[in-house]
């Protein structure tokens, strides 16, 4: 985003504008060689040059050639105001579109990694089915309630259940992380499953 925001300054000083700290843009009065003041000197020679060759034709300041010929010189002075403006916005659209992509992929990122670490958490047990607020946060290890039930993680080398429950829904959580049955549980262990209510 740094980088972004180092590119539109730059881009703003190229064209000749500056950007106030309320975000807002206007001409930057230090700049002799941004693309508007040169556009400005550019028009304002011509407007001259043009005075210069009616005088010098003898019609006079007010015939009708000398005003013909500076409304076309102020036709094509907007016109390239306009594309002034259009290149301008164009560029910091394009800018705007960076700064989106580059929020978006933050954003991801940070997502990606909490969807990571709870992951983590409920393959430790050690995530909170009840409190998602801090996923990042292993659930906390403080004494079984007097309806706990905790067990060895291991038996050999076959999972069957660990850490430590205080009801149902956490047991049920950890079943279901790691595909077994309920039931075929219960019945393994019907003191357990007594005990956290199942």
């Amino acid at each position: 985003m740094n980088k972004i925001n180092m590119q539109r300054g730059t881009l703003l000083n190229q064209y000749g504008y500056t950007q106030g700290t309320d975000g807002s843009v206007s001409v930057d009065p230090a700049n002799q060689f941004g693309k508007f003041q040169q556009m400005m000197r550019s028009e304002a020679g011509a407007n001259d040059q043009a005075r210069f060759a009616q005088r010098a034709s003898g019609f006079g300041g007010s015939s009708g050639y000398l005003q013909h010929a500076m409304a076309l010189l102020g036709q094509k002075n907007a016109a390239e105001h306009g594309q002034l403006g259009s290149d301008l916005q164009s560029s910091l659209n394009d800018l705007t579109g960076q700064g989106l992509d580059a929020q978006d992929t933050l954003n991801n990122s940070l997502a990606n990694a909490q969807l990571t670490q709870a992951q983590l958490a409920i393959q430790n047990q050690q995530f909170n089915p009840a409190d998602l607020s801090g996923v990042n946060v292993p659930y906390p290890s403080s004494p079984a309630s007097p309806t706990g039930v905790a067990s060895p993680t291991v038996k050999g080398k076959t999972v069957l259940w660990g850490g430590q429950y205080r009801n149902a829904a956490q047991m049920r959580n950890w079943l279901a992380s790691r595909k077994l049955n309920i039931n075929t549980w219960s019945k393994n262990h019907p003191d357990a499953a007594k005990a956290l209510g199942l």
